[in-house]
């Protein structure tokens, strides 16, 4: 699944994937782009989240959202929308 535009920035011509990552005793992850041609892995983007321990496990569910779960057991839903894009999205929901 290729990730949305507020993930991705301005990558969309480039070869490149991105990789998230987490640890068990930080209450944030990582997103890294990997850019196959010239074999680099670089920071792309950090959240912290409101978890007060670290994250288990981390799935994305749609191109704009990723769920994440601490070792607690605890959900959290993480949107990469744009605010008008949310809106317009509940307003053709009603």
């Amino acid at each position: 699944m290729k990730p949305g535009p507020l993930i991705t920035r301005d990558c969309e011509g480039q070869e490149k994937r991105f990789l998230i990552t987490a640890t068990f005793d930080r209450p944030e992850f990582k997103i890294w782009a990997w850019e196959s041609a010239k074999c680099e892995l670089s920071p792309h983007i950090m959240i912290n989240t409101s978890f007060s321990s670290g994250i288990k496990y981390i799935l994305e569910t749609s191109p704009e959202q990723l769920v994440c779960v601490d070792t607690e057991k605890s959900l959290k839903f993480y949107d990469f929308r744009h605010e008008s894009e949310k809106s317009k999205k509940e307003e053709e929901e009603k």
